[in-house]
């Protein structure tokens, strides 16, 4: 059954993000009250992801999914210019990026962590290090995959840049075109929709085989609209979750170390969180 899901808190939003599956550093409210340093890892990550969809696309610019990531590389903060520079790869860069997926576990906290990487044996002790420093411990595949329902997910934005947009005209934006998206992604197959509206974003879910469907009914009743793609995506959602709170050191330690490593792209988990 259909349903819309509340928003989530906005002290918070970076954590519920990716609880809720959201790429992390997508998050631009998030983004923006990050010091100069944390800004540049997630620049760093929005531009790794774009000139692997360029790459994967065997350097074709009009693709979707490399159309798809330099929207949101720019959504993250990206300059044109760095934008630019990672559609044209140098022709001496060889190495291979890949996707790669960690089970993970802190307690009763079930973590997947994606990652991109182009060395593995790198990467790999990092994530681990995240966990085992806190008591945690790096699973086998499937150990804690079981607690995750796989997702098909769409993220759809104004294109409008417009910065001095009241937050009252946003609101009714969203809520007018959220109408159109809704029936047109039940039509398509799509079975969950959401407005966030502290992202400024409608979300659609679906099953993971009728995502490609999803997305092309949705891009084509929004994109005359002015709306765009910026995400259509498999993400985790967990079947049960298990309250934190911001005093739950162990938790938030995991989360700033990954946070922290450029090769995490992603990190999904069952927790939610509880304000005292």
């Amino acid at each position: 059954m259909l349903h819309l899901r509340p928003t989530y808190p906005t002290n918070l939003t970076h954590l519920i993000r990716t609880f809720a599956g959201h790429s992390k550093w997508s998050n631009i409210k998030h983004q923006k009250g990050k010091n100069d340093a944390a800004r540049s890892k997630i620049v760093t990550k929005a531009l790794r992801v774009l000139s692997t969809a360029l790459r994967e696309a065997s350097g074709d610019v009009t693709n979707f999914k490399v159309v798809q990531a330099k929207s949101l590389a720019a959504r993250a903060g990206c300059t044109k210019a760095n934008i630019d520079k990672a559609l044209k790869p140098s022709k001496d860069d060889s190495s291979v990026w890949e996707k790669i997926i960690w089970e993970c576990s802190l307690s009763n906290y079930c973590f997947v962590v994606e990652c991109l990487s182009d060395n593995r044996n790198r990467t790999s002790p990092l994530v681990k290090h995240a966990f085992t420093k806190n008591g945690g411990t790096m699973g086998t595949t499937g150990s804690v995959m079981w607690a995750f329902d796989e997702r098909g997910m769409v993220e759809i934005v104004p294109m409008s840049k417009e910065e001095t947009t009241t937050a009252e005209t946003k609101k009714k934006i969203l809520d007018t075109m959220f109408d159109e998206v809704f029936e047109t992604a039940v039509d398509a197959g799509a079975d969950d929709v959401e407005i966030n509206y502290e992202e400024n974003s409608i979300v659609v879910f679906s099953e993971t085989t009728e995502l490609s469907k999803v997305t092309k009914g949705v891009r084509d009743a929004i994109t005359p609209k002015g709306f765009e793609i910026v995400q259509s995506c498999f993400t985790f959602i967990p079947k049960d979750t298990v309250e934190f709170s911001l005093e739950d050191e162990s938790f938030m330690s995991v989360m700033d170390t990954l946070d922290d490593l450029d090769d995490v792209q992603n990190v999904y988990h069952n927790g939610v969180l509880v304000e005292k």
